[in-house]
């Protein structure tokens, strides 16, 4: 299966936004019509952050590398690190779940991070949702603490040095 991994294009929202909304119907997944919307997808696709993980050219996951200096998270990480990306927004269409693809695109995020010249991945995954948090775990991200989020959640924090 030829897989690529690339930013998104302006051209790619309608898309990307499809992909999120598809992607909100999978377990344990606490996004929604609000959550991640248009404004915030097409932001993190103005920036360059927001990647896309083609099968055969069609898009079937995204995830956003965020720079950690200018992503404002009120999350109470042990300490501070320079060259810090925040990896979010993993998504994955339903029909692709399954098949280990959340940990492929893990791995390509890291090494593009690494590639951009960032140190370190830090990462928040919801405390009830033990796929992700497993296969955080099993990618070497080691848990850094626990909060509760806009006034709603509780996430863990993880953290990869790359």
């Amino acid at each position: 299966m030829p897989f690529t991994f690339t930013p998104a294009t302006p051209a790619d929202l309608d898309t990307v936004i499809s992909l999120a909304r598809s992607a909100s119907s999978a377990p344990y997944s606490h996004w929604d019509a609000d959550y991640p919307n248009r404004e915030i997808l097409s932001e993190d696709i103005a920036h360059g952050e927001l990647y896309l993980l083609r099968e055969n050219g069609l898009p079937i996951a995204m995830i956003s590398i965020l720079d950690e200096a200018e992503e404002c998270v009120e999350f109470p990480w042990p300490e501070a690190r320079k060259h810090t990306c925040m990896l979010a927004r993993l998504g994955i269409v339903p029909e692709a779940q399954g098949r280990g693809l959340a940990a492929e695109i893990m791995r390509l995020a890291a090494d593009t991070a690494r590639a951009c010249g960032f140190t370190t991945a830090r990462l928040l995954a919801s405390e009830d949702n033990p796929l992700t948090n497993h296969i955080y775990q099993k990618l070497g991200y080691q848990a850094r603490g626990c909060a509760r989020l806009w006034d709603s959640e509780d996430f863990i924090g993880y953290e990869l040095a790359l």
